[in-house]
């Protein structure tokens, strides 16, 4: 499996649909891993850093609503 990256300054609107279902296809076949563990050496090659995983933090409803009206949420 080789790896490009190409310039994205053209990128059409549906290619993120076609990356999305890709990359869905890759999870579904238990591939993602054995991908990225391909690209990284490409990516360092050409001088790049590498992906890693950051936490995703995510609001509740009701912090969300504290936030709009200019309230801190509740930790």
């Amino acid at each position: 499996m080789v790896v490009t990256l190409k310039d994205t300054s053209k990128t059409h609107q549906n290619y993120s649909k076609t990356v999305w279902l890709f990359r869905k296809r890759l999870k579904h076949l238990d591939r993602v891993q054995a991908l990225f563990d391909r690209f990284h050496p490409q990516l360092a090659e050409q001088g790049y850093a590498a992906f890693v995983e950051v936490l995703r933090l995510r609001n509740s409803r009701e912090d969300n609503s504290r936030i709009k009206t200019g309230e801190t949420p509740v930790p």
